[in-house]
């Protein structure tokens, strides 16, 4: 069975300004025909910008290969990653000067280069509804539970745990559900919320539910992408149609500032629903995400955050998420760093071994 690899910066957009595609001269030296090009955007490029973007995809995708587990936040227990497997690495740009691509490398088949034509959404015109008047929620758009984890002051620190995400029938999702991670800096003008979405449409026949990385990015207090609302209607089918499966638990690590550059990084390992990105071959097979924002520049920050949520208009959902062997810097975090719950129609407990549970659901857990 193939293993599926991924590195990928799936569903979000970014203030800040993109880095260079270029690498070296030597880098630049792929022949174009090598390599598949499909064009899905309104504009056209020079092979240059094409070999740049394929050089990028390919320092990152060696990047990833030379990892060793512990770095790469794979559980030691697992398979080092190896050069037989497939490997996607998916840019989304929000600078109108560079493209977002997709690039996939498969084995023994062509390589093939997709330049994507996406653009951010904007969901303000979302239309909530009154709450009542006892509502004490959080969440002005949805349900869901949340807690704080106290940094311990490691300017390269990363945050590592298993998530259980859900059983379909645990989830009603209205808009959107989501299982994540992330963290707020700068008296919480900036903030990333990174880990896993529900996504519909997916399998061979389009038919499947699955959980798809995804960040949001918010910058000195603006938010570009609120939820990726507009996103999962429209472009939910753009990268593939590949996920991880449901009821399962995966492994995760995320950085706010991966290994000095400002930028900030999920990592996630489990079991997807198809072989291939397309999923002309429909059987579990292990994926491993890598989701990477350009540089953002947080060098420090206020809290880490674990959260389970519902995106709808109506204060209603449910859902759930289960972190469990949570670990700063491969350390298992202290008690005294978990801070108070919040809770919006959920229910969060934490256990001795301090796994922590988000059970989300309005009709459980009424105002």
């Amino acid at each position: 069975m193939k293993k599926v690899i991924t590195a990928t910066v799936s569903s979000f957009f970014l203030l800040s300004s993109l880095t260079s595609f270029a690498g070296s001269p030597n880098d630049v030296t792929k022949i174009e025909s090598n390599v598949e090009v499909i064009n899905e955007s309104d504009r056209s490029f020079t092979k240059t910008v094409i070999n740049e973007l394929i050089a990028n995809a390919e320092t990152q995708i060696e990047a990833l290969e030379n990892e060793k587990p512990s770095e790469n936040g794979i559980d030691s227990t697992s398979k080092s990653l190896a050069k037989n497997e497939i490997y996607q690495y998916v840019y989304l740009s929000s600078n109108e000067t560079e493209p977002s691509y997709e690039y996939t490398q498969p084995v023994e088949e062509k390589p093939q280069l997709r330049i994507l034509d996406l653009k951010p959404q904007d969901d303000n015109n979302l239309s909530i509804n009154a709450l009542p008047t006892d509502q004490t929620d959080f969440i002005t758009d949805g349900v869901g539970g949340r807690v704080f984890i106290k940094p311990n002051g490691n300017t390269n620190s990363n945050l590592s745990m298993y998530l259980k995400v859900p059983a379909d029938n645990e989830v009603a999702p209205k808009i959107a559900a989501y299982n994540y991670t992330g963290f707020n800096a700068s008296n919480n003008d900036t903030q990333v919320d990174i880990g896993l979405m529900q996504v519909k449409g997916r399998g061979q026949y389009q038919s499947e539910t699955a959980w798809q990385a995804f960040a949001t990015v918010r910058v000195n207090g603006k938010v570009l992408s609120n939820k990726l609302i507009k996103l999962l209607d429209g472009y939910d089918k753009t990268y593939n149609l590949n996920g991880f499966n449901s009821n399962q638990t995966v492994n995760t690590r995320t950085y706010y500032n991966y290994a000095g550059t400002g930028k900030a990084r999920l990592q996630v390992s489990g079991t997807a629903i198809c072989g291939d990105f397309e999923c002309k071959n429909p059987v579990d097979t292990g994926l491993t995400t890598i989701l990477e924002t350009s540089k953002i520049g947080v060098t420090s920050i206020t809290n880490w955050k674990l959260v389970s949520t519902v995106v709808s208009n109506d204060n209603t959902g449910k859902n759930k998420g289960i972190f469990s062997n949570i670990k700063l810097d491969n350390t298992l975090v202290p008690s005294s760093y978990f801070g108070t719950p919040s809770q919006d129609h959920a229910y969060v407990t934490r256990d001795g071994s301090n796994t922590v549970t988000i059970d989300v659901d309005s009709n459980k857990y009424p105002f």
